[in-house]
């Protein structure tokens, strides 16, 4: 029942607590400069329609609704299979109509931590921010190839650092590990701003080069931040280049860095850590079969961690990846930490389900449906070592731009998949 909350940087809410601003056009449902919570929240409101409809023909139902599924799958792994009678599980956290999901890649989740050792350091503040990238979700998005905006900060910063000695005062960026990091600040302390307004300008032309296509909105912006005689910060930022601009005034807040060692050793690591797709399916290679996102990105008080999201359909191929941003980052000098990990979904080449869903979305659309595995983890897999006998498909209407502020979920779609969930049930009721 959970979902992946995220906002546009210009959006108030507090989306802890406040609930969402819903719009519609008529053809979608959306949610206002937030995403919309769709993934899974039509799943809840279809499971919470059959139960209410008494009219409906079934066999017997059992409805499981977890928590925390994008965080880790916590709901789905504390279930006691014990509660359960089914064998059977329609699972609806799909958002493509007409596409059998029935394999899925399994999934781990590290953080790779510093303690950042603050020091007095003679300088200038500078405050540098990657934005406007485009996200998306890092399992189903990740073919895209769209920008990270932390893996680009360790461009600029090494970029920075070349000309330079660069003493990191944070670094913050990403909101989720399952999502594309669109937005990545950096604040600094440095020698010779101007000099590294430069440096900044010029790895800016060649990013916003590389990405024109998939990130056509990136925007690398530079400030640099000094106090007056008050105390009271102040922007004393070089003139705009051609590749960044200067932003308004940013508070510098404590601007105690973390010492050079520290501070060479995280943009390293950024440097280093491989990102995006790492391997394509052997069988299909237009499918991806191997990935790796850097999430996020944060500094909370005297420690700098960055989260990643490891996928793949192979476990083997999974466990290399594992060992391989563990070695990178333990051979910079960081502790990880395996937050979480969950199992592939292997195909079930005698799946009856499939073949009644199969079956019944012929006769109502007149065509055979897509069947396919996906790359981002479902609770299918979970449960699949969980529950003996385990027979599962998963669907969904199509909803477009998951885990981002442009979320929008199809109403005609939404209509015939909950018209397709009925007829699956009415189907298993004479089976």
């Amino acid at each position: 029942m959970d979902m992946v909350a995220v906002k546009e940087d210009s959006c108030s809410k507090d989306m802890a607590v406040e609930g969402l601003d819903l719009e519609t056009d008529g053809k979608f449902v959306f949610a206002k400069g937030t995403s919309l919570g769709g993934d899974d929240g039509i799943a809840v409101a279809y499971a919470l329609a059959i139960l209410e409809d008494d009219s409906i023909e079934h066999p017997a139902l059992e409805v499981l609704i977890t928590t925390n599924e994008e965080v880790g799958m916590d709901g789905a792994i504390g279930v006691d299979p014990g509660l359960f009678k089914g064998k059977m599980l329609l699972n609806i956290d799909s958002e493509e109509e007409g596409v059998l999901t029935v394999g899925c890649a399994g999934g781990t989740r590290l953080d790779a931590s510093y303690k950042l050792d603050r020091v007095d350091v003679d300088g200038q503040v500078v405050n540098i921010t990657v934005q406007g990238l485009t996200g998306g979700h890092s399992g189903t998005s990740i073919y895209k190839e769209n920008a990270n905006s932390n893996v680009l900060m360790g461009r600029i910063l090494g970029k920075v650092r070349e000309g330079q000695n660069v003493y990191i005062v944070s670094i913050d960026g990403g909101e989720k590990t399952n999502a594309i990091s669109k937005k990545t600040k950096a604040l600094i302390k440095v020698k010779d701003a101007n000099k590294a307004k430069e440096a900044v300008d010029r790895i800016a032309k060649v990013l916003k080069e590389e990405y024109r296509v998939t990130d056509p909105g990136l925007e690398v912006s530079f400030e640099t931040v000094d106090h007056d005689e008050e105390g009271n910060s102040k922007n004393v930022g070089p003139s705009e280049g051609d590749g960044s601009k200067v932003m308004g005034q940013a508070a510098c807040g404590d601007s105690k860095t973390a010492s050079l060692n520290i501070s060479n050793r995280i943009i390293d690591l950024l440097i280093a850590e491989p990102d995006g797709v790492i391997g394509h399916n052997q069988d299909d290679p237009s499918k991806v079969e191997t990935s790796l996102n850097i999430g996020i990105v944060e500094t909370v008080g005297d420690t700098f961690s960055a989260k990643y999201e490891i996928r793949s359909s192979v476990h083997s191929k999974m466990e290399m990846i594992v060992s391989k941003v563990r070695t990178i980052a333990e051979g910079f000098g960081a502790t990880v930490t395996e937050v979480s990990s969950y199992p592939e979904w292997e195909i079930n080449t005698n799946s009856k389900l499939q073949k009644v869903m199969t079956k019944v979305y012929e006769e109502m659309y007149g065509k055979k449906p897509e069947v396919e595995l996906v790359h981002a983890g479902l609770e299918c897999a979970v449960l699949a070592k969980k529950i003996d006998g385990f027979d599962g498909v998963s669907i969904g209407p199509d909803i477009h731009d998951i885990h981002t502020f442009n979320e929008k979920l199809d109403i005609e779609s939404t209509a015939r998949c909950y018209k397709y969930v009925l007829n699956i049930l009415k189907e298993l009721k004479n089976i």
